[in-house]
């Protein structure tokens, strides 16, 4: 395993898939829950790299060696690597049925109301910002992509109310200072 990791770090992810294959293949019924928790690392790591091709070799290696599909992370690199490839309707699908077994995880919310704030599904995307919103790991990114729904809906008074609670959770977002008073004026011009 360590092999394989030396490979992926150092830039040769094909050597280190195939270490990584060879490792498994050796990995006997006690040492299984670490080869899945090293796998389920490496296909976070390969999502937030934006190496697709590498992390759909990762899940195809993962389905040969039979390792587990239900870890959060693994699903939620999936879904990423779905939405990368304008598969929507998959990437909706995964993060539904990981959610079904994850209900909070707070990534996953989140991208599932992105999702549907980019698809236009505002009701939806109010819901999972919602749930999002309590996960303190996300509760900022949920009540500020919740913020951009109503602003794109020109709700002006709704993102005002969620921009002063990001404000109040975090005091050292000054510049959301200045995006409430635009809000206010917006709101008195249009009022």
């Amino acid at each position: 395993m360590l092999l394989a990791k030396l490979h992926i770090q150092y830039g040769s992810t094909q050597a280190g898939l195939t270490a990584l294959d060879s490792a498994l293949s050796q990995t006997d019924k006690k040492d299984t829950a670490k080869a899945e928790h090293d796998v389920v690392q490496l296909a976070a790591w390969f999502a937030s790299q934006e190496k697709w091709s590498a992390l759909q070799d990762l899940f195809t290696l993962s389905e040969k060696r039979k390792l587990s599909k239900a870890s959060s992370a693994m699903w939620l690199a999936k879904a990423k690597h779905e939405l990368a490839t304008k598969q929507v309707s998959k990437a909706e699908k995964l993060l539904l049925d990981g959610l079904s077994s994850s209900p909070s995880d707070g990534n996953g919310l989140l991208l599932l109301a992105n999702l549907y704030r980019e698809a236009g599904n505002r009701v939806d995307a109010v819901v999972y910002y919602q749930r999002a919103s309590a996960i303190e790991e996300v509760k900022e990114a949920a009540l500020l992509g919740q913020a951009q729904l109503y602003i794109d809906g020109k709700d002006y008074a709704k993102a005002v109310a969620l921009l002063r609670q990001v404000l109040k959770h975090n005091p050292q977002r000054h510049e959301l200072r200045a995006n409430i008073k635009n809000l206010e004026q917006l709101m008195r011009y249009e009022g």
